[in-house]
């Protein structure tokens, strides 16, 4: 976490938050430029394609916060003049496989990991 911190600090990440009175409802970052050592000019690159990460919602919350906040994700990239943006998911998860693709994301790569597959997703928000 400590590096997600840093990393909004200097301006390549953004972390939105959705709550209500009962507290904290979900989280989602924004990746604009991964960290060295991670770079993929496919997935975020710093100027007109980021990566949407991390995406939280607490249990038993109404799938609209998840919605809202892929929204809220998608106004700010357009403001930082972002064209694509790109999401990984497991392969293992299909239901949010599934929940990607109804946000409008389609498949564009899959890659290995050492105990799994993971999918890449990508939309135009332009």
């Amino acid at each position: 976490m400590t590096l997600c911190l840093a990393e909004q600090k200097v301006g390549r990440r953004a972390i939105l938050i959705a709550e209500d009175q009962t507290g904290l409802l979900g989280m989602v970052q924004l990746v604009f430029k991964l960290p060295a050592g991670y770079d993929d000019p496919e997935a975020a690159n710093g100027m007109d394609v980021a990566m949407m990460e991390s995406l939280r919602v607490r249990p038993n919350v109404p799938v609209e916060v998840g919605t809202e906040l892929v929204g809220e994700v998608q106004r700010l990239a357009m403001k930082r003049k972002v064209k694509t943006l790109t999401f990984l998911i497991s392969m293992h998860n299909t239901r949010g496989i599934n929940q990607a693709k109804s946000w409008g994301f389609e498949e564009f790569r899959i890659m290995p990991e050492a105990d799994k597959m993971l999918a890449f997703f990508r939309k135009s928000v332009d």
